[in-house]
């Protein structure tokens, strides 16, 4: 029998161990959420927010067709459109023709519609009442339509303040029948919202959007949404019947009581402009495809429907959003979180990708029922969740192999080591033949330093070096090969580490080590330390790769005549006074991604074919005007020196000089053709140098 002690002392230890955990995972949600919070509350979040609802949208009509036929639609535009504007005395829409919505409200009204909303603001100033007569019939007519059918038109809501009509209207007629006419706009300019009521508004008049006044008229006891909701839009071309205005206007004349009956009994109607002068003036998330249903009047009239048939798409409050997505990204995370330690947890880390596809089904599911969740701010929440997962597992998963990669102590680059974990058959000693690139560097004066440094200082300084230029390497895909003393050598493109483009990763990372070396510089002159300079060589070509040693001792390396080239371009880098000097394969394969100089062409101790050498200068785009115009001067002068021509290579040296004085390889060609311009080289000449 176990002991109990032992049994409560496991179950503390498991405690022990649970609750800091769980701290993180509920740290971790409440971070992501946070972040996610300010993201979809920036103009970028609100524009993809938008998007989402549009393919919602979109699918949910497409499943689910509305089930009202447009004939039984309460709503009906008679509309102010291009055959009506070709009617002179309604040809300009801003003027306000008293006598022509006199006669067409008068039928409205006989013919038992519910309400009559005009989609614009009524007459503001003085000179547009021209027609005193024309003015008064209109009040007569109303204020006696309005004791039996409400008559609604229009005002702006500006700024603090209120856009009215002329003051004749608000006393002669009913100000609580006027309401504002304003469209909402999203971040992409598209109208998917309305407003029910301006909260700061205030005064005689009432505070209602025209729209939740016509939904009033229609239905006095409907509850309308406060502040913002989305509009139900129905993209079928004919889901609100349309008639002409001047169509409209001469029934009216013809007195065809049976056709106003047949049309507008029972039914609001809407008096706007649908014309080709404010067509597209408003998009919506269908107008695009449809080409129709982008002016003020056709988004009023689905306004009108939303409301009265309650299907407005509910949205969460920013605080119950928040908590929802807390709830669901803390449990994606538990698993993980709560999991073994040495990350071993099964599939429970991929379980922020499984719930996307549940999340997406859900939103999709309340989206029919009218309900918008924050389907992007969880599905967003949920990614981040995934990545901080698969993080946290592969931590743990390195943490547990840490012993077995402890045992390859022989190796210095930790993808090695993993490498060998995963295939440990890379253990047996053979070489392969490869195109690769190597890389040799060393410190300059390093034994002057040594004399007048302690051993001690001497070891931090050089162990800083190293920690400096390491990540350099390692960030362009490089395997280090070995530190040894104060070089280093590295190379790209083995089968450990696959490279295509390892000769321009090498560059890269020369470029890398030297901005790297600036940085300790300025540490090391802080504490009184004279600055370090190294010398950098590469060079690509066939070399052989591989475990190469005794067979209880070996190293993972590069061997060849490739490889002894770059390690001689490393001094000479002190001829030519430079930092970087690279080989001529090396230069053809990265050129694209470099800036490099044409040196010199020279031959190397134990070769005996010729090769040009490069200095390497910068990445792509990064010398100054002065360092381009000195470095095509260089190799304009070079051209001249190799054809012999030295008093023209001397000129153009000179002028190098003149934009940069310190310019070591143009002072040393320099010196050469003046040399040669008082001593020839003999006829045989090729320009070769030895280095």
């Amino acid at each position: 029998m176990s002991d109990p002690g032992e049994k409560s002392g496991r179950k503390n230890l498991a405690v022990g161990r649970t609750l800091p955990r769980l701290r993180i995972a509920l740290a971790a949600a409440l971070c992501i959420c946070l972040i996610c919070a300010v993201f979809y509350a920036s103009p970028a979040g609100t524009l993809i927010i938008d998007g989402a609802y549009d393919q919602l949208l979109a699918l949910r009509t497409s499943h689910d067709p509305p089930d009202t036929a447009p004939k039984d639609c309460p709503v009906a535009i008679i509309a102010i459109d291009d055959e009506t504007l070709n009617y002179s005395q309604l040809a300009v829409p801003e003027l306000f023709q008293h006598q022509y919505y006199t006669r067409i409200i008068k039928a409205l009204s006989e013919a038992g519609a519910k309400a009559v909303v005009i989609n614009q603001i009524l007459p503001r100033g003085d000179s547009d009442l021209s027609n005193p007569e024309k003015v008064h019939q209109w009040f007569r007519e109303v204020s006696s339509i309005n004791d039996r059918m409400p008559v609604l038109s229009g005002m702006m809501w500006l700024p603090h303040r209120a856009l009215l009509p002329n003051d004749i209207y608000l006393e002669r007629l009913n100000p609580e029948h006027f309401g504002f006419i304003n469209l909402e706009r999203d971040v992409d300019a598209k109208v998917r919202r309305q407003i029910t009521r301006w909260p700061d508004c205030q005064g005689r008049i009432g505070c209602r959007s025209l729209a939740a006044l016509a939904a009033l008229a229609v239905n006095p006891a409907l509850e309308l949404p406060e502040g913002q909701s989305f509009i139900n839009f129905d993209p079928r071309p004919d889901a609100v019947p349309q008639y002409s205005f001047i169509d409209v206007y001469d029934m009216s004349g013809k007195k065809r009581f049976d056709y106003f009956v047949n049309n507008f009994y029972g039914k609001l109607v809407i008096i706007g402009e649908i014309n080709s002068l404010n067509r597209g003036l408003y998009p919506t998330p269908f107008s695009e495809h449809t080409n129709q249903g982008d002016t003020s009047t056709e988004i009023m009239a689905q306004s009108v429907l939303t409301l009265l048939s309650g299907r407005e798409v509910r949205v969460m409050g920013p605080v119950s959003r928040f908590i929802l997505v807390f709830i669901l990204t803390l449990i994606s995370l538990l698993p993980t979180m709560l999991g073994r330690s040495d990350g071993r947890t099964g599939f429970g880390h991929w379980l922020p990708s499984l719930m996307m596809v549940p999340v997406l089904l859900l939103s999709v599911f309340a989206f029919i029922r009218y309900v918008h969740l924050p389907v992007t701010m969880t599905l967003t929440a949920l990614l981040i969740a995934q990545t901080f997962c698969s993080s946290l597992r592969f931590r743990e998963l390195r943490d547990a192999g840490r012993t077995s990669q402890t045992a390859l102590g022989l190796y210095l680059n930790p993808e090695i080591a993993e490498a060998i974990i995963q295939r440990p058959e890379l253990l047996a000693r053979a070489g392969e033949r490869k195109e690769m690139t190597v890389f040799f560097s060393d410190l300059v004066d390093f034994t002057s330093l040594a004399e007048k440094t302690s051993p001690e200082a001497l070891v931090d300084i050089v162990n800083r070096y190293f920690e400096y230029m390491e990540p350099s390497i390692e960030r362009f895909g490089g395997v280090l090969d070995k530190f040894g003393g104060d070089s280093i050598m590295a190379f790209w493109g083995s089968p450990l580490a696959p490279e295509p483009r390892h000769a321009l990763a090498g560059c890269l990372s020369a470029l890398s080590q030297k901005e790297a070396l600036t940085r300790l510089n300025s540490h090391l002159a802080a504490e009184g330390h004279s600055p370090l300079s190294a010398l950098m060589g590469l060079n690509s070509g066939p070399m052989v790769v591989g475990n190469i040693g005794a067979e209880n001792r070996f190293n993972y390396t590069v061997m060849g005549d490739a490889v002894n080239l770059a390690s001689r371009l490393v001094s000479a880098n002190k001829v030519y006074e430079t930092s970087i000097i690279i080989s001529e394969t090396t230069a053809m394969e990265a050129s694209e991604g470099v800036e490099l100089r044409t040196l010199d062409r020279v031959r190397v101790r134990g070769r005996e074919e010729s090769l040009l050498i490069f200095e390497l200068m910068a990445k792509k785009g990064g010398l100054t005007r002065d360092q381009i115009r000195a470095r095509d001067l260089y190799e304009s002068a070079l051209g001249h020196y190799f054809r012999r021509e030295f008093q023209k290579a001397l000129a153009l040296f000179e002028e190098t000089l003149s934009i940069l004085p310190e310019d070591g390889p143009a002072d040393l060609m320099a010196v050469r053709c003046r040399d040669y311009m008082r001593i020839p080289p003999p006829a045989n000449w090729n320009g070769i140098n030895y280095v």
